[in-house]
């Protein structure tokens, strides 16, 4: 019922949306799909999984490096603009209307990489889907998340004032996009520290953090202070 109400908030949200692909710039990573293909760019193999593929850009930009391209999305509204663009794109990719806490219906070890910026804390169940991961990660595969950092600067500075630091919505959480759930629908609040830990528990050994925003290579001197978002690679 809980992923029903996700799906169906998630899909009034995105009815109308319309998905622009293009190629990223060179410059550091300023939002979290560039972020995500410059943590990922590194790395090649046969298949990449992005769950919450969104707009779809990390995929594309990663077309040149990966013979398959899967991407998993709750929103059966997203998944149908996904296809036409990457379709319109005259690129092929696999979208699966399923959720990462119930299974995906593939294989286990089936992917090189995979990769998630901004899911894992509208997440309901965080232990089923890292055991779903787990599950289709590839032997030395690799898994890179982004996720919105509690610990940054300005949330520590809103805490001590006594306010709830919000990691999507304003108004402490309570202003949102209409027929979006509280902040945005985050159930979970991550730190570079916790999602290390995360990791570890499911044996997946974290070898990268990084920070990144709109002040460029600033975020990246002390990520777990001065980056907006916990970027963490991964190694299974």
């Amino acid at each position: 019922m809980k992923n029903q109400n996700l799906s169906r908030s998630y899909d009034a949200i995105y009815h109308a949306e319309i998905i622009k692909l293009f190629d990223f710039s060179s410059r550091f990573p300023q939002r979290r799909d560039e972020a995500l293909y410059y943590l990922s760019r590194e790395f090649n193999g046969k298949r990449v999984l992005e769950i919450g593929c969104g707009g779809g850009n990390a995929l594309y930009n990663l077309r040149n490096q990966y013979a398959e391209l899967y991407g998993a999305e709750l929103s059966e509204k997203r998944c149908e603009h996904l296809q036409t663009a990457f379709s319109m794109a005259n690129v092929t990719i696999t979208i699966l209307n399923e959720n990462i806490e119930s299974g995906l219906s593939l294989p286990n070890g089936y992917f090189d990489l995979i990769i998630w910026a901004d899911v894992i804390e509208h997440v309901v169940d965080v232990w089923a889907a890292m055991e779903e991961i787990r599950r289709l990660l590839a032997a030395n595969g690799k898994l890179v998340t982004l996720t919105p950092n509690i610990a940054e600067f300005r949330r520590r500075l809103t805490l001590l004032f006594g306010c709830f630091p919000s990691t999507s919505g304003t108004n402490e959480g309570l202003t949102v996009r209409e027929n979006e759930l509280f902040d945005g629908g985050h159930l979970h609040y991550f730190t570079f520290s916790s999602l290390s830990k995360l990791y570890l528990k499911y044996g997946i050994k974290p070898i990268k953090s990084f920070g990144f925003g709109n002040l460029g290579y600033l975020h990246n001197l002390y990520p777990p202070l001065l980056s907006g978002s916990v970027g963490i690679v991964g190694i299974n």
